[in-house]
Parts: structure tokens; C-alpha cells; sequence
């Protein structure tokens, strides 16, 4: 049976502000995608903060189980990386490469150590400084080129999994082009209140999606152009809310809701929108099931595989559960959401933490 490559495609604090999600934003490439993905409504991230949220979905444990409960440039990290699905892959005769942005060990801009840390067979990652970098859509397009550039040369060999991860949309945002877009015409997503301050800071937001969506388009062209497109388990995502009160690094949906677009080969459901919850922590299972390799007795998700041949299946889980350990301090939260509830519970009275001067 023919393997299928993967390519896991991720942006940095996006939540749902895409157009297939229905904001005003111009992301082309991401909208061409979900017409032939299955296009989640309802998926959720485990926590709302960079490294747990990856290392959860790419673990398929939460973060209180696999040890990163906060972020890895502040020194916390995942208790055994052969958790990490490149390496069960690897288990798989599945060749991994690593380009951009990854949030599992250390730094992101020490790419190179972190590869070599998690697993990766390959880091094609730009060797220039992100942190020193004005404009960062330069280091994302840069490794855009690099990503396209392995597909049609190096990507035949055997099957892969490849990680193209985007700084976009990541603070600090670029500067306002307001010949590209007007911040008059623009809405800021919910919670945000709509003053001309807050819809400037979203028009530089919006204009750092845009920069996202053409280094996006390079790599899918590549895909197609290489003629292994059509062979490619695509997973689309980003690690939790947008920054801004009350969204990242929070339980509330605007925190924990992202965009989760998967396309299989050969589905034909790909193109069709699914309203069932699902959860990061599933996104693993799943991708077992749909490569039909041996699924690890540790994972906590479960796949919904079974949505990509019908999509009118029953749901495969009737809740969702979150968590916020610690990002800048410790502040212990969960929650629990359904269909039509959800429940946060504070563990800890964090008045206690906060230094008064």
C-alpha cells in the first residue's frame, strides 16, 4: 500500500481569523485549501499558550502529561521526545524535516538543536536570525522558498512528514500598508472592542495573515507542481487564539478556538465543512488511523478518522478539555466545554503571584 506524505503547515497566535472561517481577510491560498479539506467549525487547542499547545497535538497527550506545561525558551519541555510523532513516523520509514517555526524544545530560533532534539532527520530552516530580524516575513518567505525548494528535490525518495512553520501571525505585527489595507473598513474579531486604535493594531495583524498566505501558496505549488500533491495528507493549523485580552494564553473560545483544516488524499469528503468538536489532542490518532500505522498505547485523543468517509458520521467525542499551566507565571486553570457549556475552574488564587509596588 502507498504511503502518504504529510506536511504540517502552522501559523503562530491566528485562532480562526481566516477567510474560510468568514473575516474579512485576504488569505487566497488558505481559502483554496479548505474548498478541498475538511473544514473543522469547532476545533480547539488543549492549552491556549506556543509550546504546550504543539507539544500536546504533536504528542497526543496533554500537557500536563507529557511535562510541557509552559514554554520551551523559558525552560520547560516535553519529558521523552521519542513522544513525538516524528519519531514514530521515523518508526514508519517516514523521512522528517523540520523548516521554520517549531515551539517543542528550546528557543524557535535555534532550529537546529531543537531538530536534532525532537528527532528530525533534516533542519532546511533559514540560518538567518529570526530574533534580529525587523521584518519577519522575510525569514517566513525564506523558508517557504527552502520547504518548495526540498519538495522538488529532495521529497521522492521515500515518504515524509514535513513541518513548515510560519513567526506570521506572531507579535511584533508589520507595519501598516494602508494602500493594502484600510483600517476604516475592518472589524476587529471579538473580544476585541472596534475603536481606531484597536482596528489599526488588526489591519497590521491582517497584513501579517496576507504575508502568511503567499509563503503558504509556495509551498502547496510546489506539491502540486512536483506531482505529489494529490498524495499528501495536508494538516492546516495554528497553536491557539490571537494576542489580544482575553484570547491566548485564556480558556475563554476566543483562546482556545483554531482554524484545523485536514485534507486526505482520495477523500471525497474534502471540500465539506464538519461542526463536530474536536481537539488538537486527536489530530495524532488520527493521522495513525489514516496512515494505518501502529497508534501508540500512550496517546489520550481519539481519531475522527472516520469523518473523511462520512462526514455525517456520529460525533466521535461530546467534550473538550483544556488547560493553562504557566506562560509568564503560574496561574493553574482547566475547562471542560460541550456543544453548548463549558466550565473554567482556577486552581490557584494568582493575587498571591503578582509583585505590588
Amino acid at each position: 500500500m502507498e504511503q502518504h506524505n504529510i506536511v504540517y503547515i502552522h501559523t503562530h497566535d491566528s485562532g480562526k481569523v481566516f477567510s474560510p472561517y468568514g473575516y474579512l481577510v485576504d488569505t487566497p491560498n488558505i481559502q483554496e485549501l479548505a474548498k478541498d479539506s475538511i473544514l473543522f467549525k469547532n476545533a480547539f487547542c488543549t492549552s491556549p499558550t506556543c509550546s504546550p499547545s504543539r507539544s500536546s497535538m504533536l504528542t497526543g497527550m496533554y500537557p500536563h502529561s507529557n511535562g510541557m506545561i509552559g514554554l520551551g525558551n523559558r525552560g520547560f519541555s516535553i519529558a521523552d521526545y521519542d513522544w513525538h510523532i516524528v519519531n514514530q513516523l521515523k518508526r514508519s520509514n517516514y523521512q522528517t524535516t523540520l523548516c521554520g517555526i517549531q515551539h517543542e524544545s528550546g528557543h524557535f530560533a535555534l532550529p537546529e538543536e531543537a531538530a536534532k532534539i525532537i528527532g528530525y532527520d533534516f533542519n532546511i530552516t533559514s540560518s538567518n536570525n529570526v530574533k534580529q530580524m525587523k521584518d519577519k516575513f522575510i525569514w517566513d518567505y525564506e523558508n517557504a522558498l527552502n520547504a518548495s525548494n526540498w519538495i522538488r528535490t529532495e521529497a521522492k525518495e521515500k515518504p515524509f512528514f514535513l513541518s513548515y512553520g510560519l513567526y506570521a501571525t506572531h507579535r511584533p505585527y508589520p507595519e501598516i500598508n494602508h494602500d493594502i489595507v484600510d483600517p476604516n473598513y475592518l472589524t476587529p474579531p471579538y473580544p476585541i472592542p472596534d475603536t481606531p486604535e484597536t482596528r489599526e493594531d488588526y489591519a497590521r495583524h491582517v497584513i501579517s495573515l496576507k504575508n502568511a498566505d503567499t509563503c503558504i501558496g509556495i509551498v502547496i505549488n510546489a506539491l502540486k507542481e512536483s506531482n505529489l500533491y494529490d498524495n499528501t495528507i495536508i494538516l492546516f493549523t495554528t497553536d491557539h487564539g490571537i494576542a489580544v485580552p482575553f484570547s491566548k494564553c485564556n480558556l475563554y473560545d476566543p483562546g482556545i478556538g483554531v482554524a484545523l483544516m485536514l485534507r486526505a488524499p482520495n477523500s471525497n469528503v474534502n471540500g465539506t465543512v464538519n461542526d463536530n468538536l474536536v481537539s488538537h489532542i486527536d489530530v495524532y490518532p488520527t493521522l495513525c488511523e489514516l496512515l494505518n500505522i501502529e497508534r501508540p498505547s500512550r496517546l489520550e485523543g481519539q481519531s475522527f478518522a472516520q469523518y473523511f468517509s462520512d462526514s455525517q458520521s456520529n460525533p466521535h467525542r461530546d467534550y473538550i478539555f483544556t488547560e493553562v499551566n504557566f506562560h509568564t507565571s503560574y496561574e493553574p486553570a482547566r475547562s471542560v466545554r460541550t456543544n453548548r457549556y463549558k466550565y473554567i475552574k482556577y486552581y490557584e488564587n494568582i493575587d498571591k503571584y503578582i509583585l505590588r509596588l
